[in-house]
């Protein structure tokens, strides 16, 4: 594919690839005047190693953000934090910009002890020459904080209602905010992978917030035109252990040779995403893993901010 967009929680870019599709990598992408990012291919532990490989190779690819606004205000705060108390809580800030043609990221951030990363929505328009079909399809819900609402209310007016809403995941960072989202646009069609689960006590999909209208998503789009040729999809399924199940759904636009990934595959920069380093509250966050010494106070310079990138990148792997 010519983009690849990890919604994985340390990734903010897209990189060239394509897994499934195995098609030729041949786009490279935009840099908005920011130094020069290398990206990695970084696996999740040993996914891999249990499974086909999901993806050939991860390319280098300079896709950063074209537009974006992100301030802490009213409009950020997050009233359900506490159905999955980690930060920042209820000061959920959104970056919305475009990562291809008619494929838009909404960035928030979340994190465990100031291990800070990014968690990604992403949003494609869909159908844009028929009156009829027009409009968007989410993929992988955030917080639907006014701000964030606000921002998907610029994309409908331009290119249509919400038709379909995917959550990708059975991971609970992205369920809490599934259910809240599809409530947000009740007409929309609101899928999740079929082997939802809750622990301790494998509860029904309605005691997991998730709406009455919530469908499985098919396993495969292949053999039918749920998508109406200009999306397809494959949901990956593996079970870890006893009491889990990991899901992730790879979802492929052809208008734009876009590829988007939950979790299974990401990509990695160099430089802290902006949704980290934007507003002083979370690089402060930040940087508190850029000591040495309980007591140092670390210098906010770019050095240190890569060095804190890297240190987190260790935590979130390991």
């Amino acid at each position: 594919s010519k983009y690849f967009c990890s919604n994985r929680k340390d990734a903010r870019t897209c990189t060239s690839t394509h897994a499934k599709y195995a098609s030729k990598s041949r786009g490279e992408g935009k840099n908005d005047g920011n130094e020069s990012v290398l990206f990695d291919a970084v696996d999740r532990r040993s996914l891999f190693t249990k499974v086909s490989t999901a993806a050939a190779a991860l390319v280098s690819a300079n896709i950063s953000p074209s537009s974006a606004q992100a301030i802490i205000s009213e409009e950020s705060n997050w009233p359900l934090w506490t159905a999955l108390p980690v930060a920042p809580f209820n000061r959920r800030r959104t970056i919305q910009y475009e990562i291809a043609e008619g494929v838009f990221a909404f960035d928030q951030l979340i994190g465990i002890y100031y291990v800070h990363v990014p968690i990604r929505m992403s949003v494609v328009a869909v159908h844009q020459n028929d009156d009829k079909k027009r409009g968007l399809v989410v993929y992988a819900p955030v917080a639907p904080t006014k701000e964030c609402l606000s921002l998907m209310q610029g994309l409908i007016d331009k290119f249509g209602p919400v038709r379909d809403i995917i959550d990708p995941s059975t991971a609970v960072e992205h369920k809490v905010n599934a259910g809240p989202f599809a409530r947000a646009y009740p007409k929309a069609n609101f899928y999740v992978t079929d082997r939802q689960y809750a622990f301790p006590l494998n509860l029904p999909n309605s005691f997991l917030g998730l709406p009455s209208w919530t469908k499985p998503l098919p396993g495969t789009s292949m053999g039918n035109d749920m998508w109406g040729g200009e999306l397809e999809h494959e949901v990956l399924t593996v079970k870890p252990g006893i009491g889990s199940m990991f899901q992730d759904v790879a979802l492929y636009h052809k208008p734009s040779e876009t590829m988007l990934i939950c979790d299974a595959v990401f990509a990695v920069t160099q430089e802290p995403p902006r949704i980290l380093t934007e507003e002083e509250e979370y690089t402060r966050a930040l940087l508190f893993h850029a000591r040495d010494s309980k007591d140092e106070v670390v210098e906010d310079t770019p050095e240190n901010r890569r060095k804190v990138r890297a240190q987190l990148l260790k935590h979130l792997s390991f």
